[in-house]
This record gives structure tokens, C-alpha cells and sequence, in this order.
């Protein structure tokens, strides 16, 4: 509560993690981590600090046929600007 840093929860890559919350008393929070693919839900151990997948998405998909990767560009007033690229695997 006073807001210094506890932990850091290391994710398998580059998405987004949201949803962090939970009630005082719980020993677990859920949160949501998305690819660019997929998106799956984790439980997160408080006191350990472990992630666990705790549901994974619906979507009749195989992400693991894919692979993503973070590059930047710079602009033309020389702003770095991020872009996700996705991909077959092997088509690199």
C-alpha cells in the first residue's frame, strides 16, 4: 500500500498483461496476458510470485504456428516507432 516495488512478474513475451487485482485476503490474483495471436489467463501465486495458466483461449487456433517479433522504424522527425511482426514459422 505504500507503493514500493514487491516483485517483477516475468512473462513468456512480448503482449500485454491487464486485469492485475484481487481482494486483501485472497492468495491468488487473476490477470489476462495477450499475444498478438492468443490470450490466456493466469493466476498468480501472492506469496510466490508464480504464474500458473489458469485458462487459455476458446479460439480454435494453433498459435504455436506462429512466432512474433518486435521491430522499430524511425520516422521521418526521427521518432522510433514499434511494429509487431507476425509470422509463420520459418518464413523468416
Amino acid at each position: 500500500m505504500d507503493g514500493k516495488l514487491e516483485r517483477t512478474i516475468t512473462l513468456p513475451s512480448i503482449g500485454t498483461a491487464t486485469g492485475f487485482g484481487t481482494k486483501k485476503k485472497r492468495r491468488n490474483l487473476l490477470y489476462v496476458y495477450e499475444l498478438h495471436l492468443s490470450a490466456h489467463y493466469f493466476k498468480l501465486d501472492i506469496a510466490t510470485g508464480t504464474s500458473t495458466v489458469y485458462k487459455k483461449s476458446g479460439v480454435q487456433f494453433d498459435p504455436d504456428q506462429y512466432e512474433s517479433k518486435q521491430v522499430f522504424y524511425t520516422s521521418k522527425d526521427e521518432t522510433r516507432i514499434p511494429m509487431i511482426i507476425t509470422y509463420k514459422k520459418g518464413m523468416n
